[in-house]
């Protein structure tokens, strides 16, 4: 009876945004060749060039926001942590030929809490036997040492340049060699 009385005045205490049980009950669905963690910028433009190839991708990031994004796009998504094994044991990832991290790590020194090394320890001990790829800042930013051995490195700053090198080349040459 007297939470009946108080329900109407308890409203303003309740989430305004859906709780994560709310957002991973959506994500149920078939495993994908590719799963992607990081669903920003970098990680939405590797998704859509993989998507334009054929290729499934499951999408994981642990901010809500770019999760309803990221399903308003069409893909499939996971609420979780990259650092969490446990959630990285739970992946669907018996035919998941890759995963990507595309939250690229910086020049910071290499430490037990860093995103990337937590996901390679994570996929390593639940077996996973795919293509490993993880973004780094730029090639002086990517950490040497056995645990990465097998590692595929994404560098976005240095392979835009090299693009954009490419792109200006093949206008500059010709018109050098027309001249």
């Amino acid at each position: 009876q007297i939470y009946d009385r108080l329900e109407p005045l308890l409203g303003c205490f309740e989430r305004r945004s859906p709780s994560r049980e709310d957002i991973d009950a959506a994500a149920d669905g078939p495993a994908a060749d590719v799963i992607l963690f990081g669903l920003g910028r970098y990680g939405q433009r590797i998704a859509q060039g993989l998507r334009s190839e054929g290729i499934s991708v499951i999408g994981v990031d642990f901010d809500p926001a770019a999760l309803a994004e990221w399903r308003r796009a069409g893909f499939q998504g996971r609420f979780g942590d990259a650092t969490d094994p446990e959630f990285v044991a739970h992946l669907p990832l018996s035919g998941t030929r890759a995963v990507i991290s595309a939250v690229p790590r910086t020049d910071s020194p290499l430490t037990v809490s860093d995103p990337q090394l937590a996901l390679l320890h994570g996929l390593r001990s639940a077996g996973f036997g795919g293509t490993i790829a993880l973004a780094a800042s730029g090639r002086a930013s990517i950490p040497e040492g056995p645990e990465f051995a097998g590692v595929e490195w994404l560098t976005p700053f240095d392979d835009a340049a090299a693009y954009a090198v490419e792109r200006v080349s093949a206008i500059v040459r010709p018109s050098r060699e027309a001249g």
